[in-house]
């Protein structure tokens, strides 16, 4: 172990800042399959109800 600050190039260097573009892209694509997903889940109940109202009578 070296104790000597010599030996320490990064101390004094201003860090990197982060990149915020791939989280963006990964926040976009995110939403794309959520709605996709509500959107395929939405329509399969919607013919299941469809289904469920064909096959009942109307009560009169």
């Amino acid at each position: 172990i070296h104790n000597d600050l010599g030996w320490c190039n990064v101390i004094g260097q201003k860090a990197p800042e982060p990149s915020v573009v791939p989280y963006t892209f990964a926040l976009i694509i995110e939403l794309i399959v959520c709605f996709a997903l509500r959107g395929a889940v939405q329509n399969v109940l919607k013919k299941e109800e469809e289904k469920e109202n064909t096959n009942e009578p109307d009560p009169q």
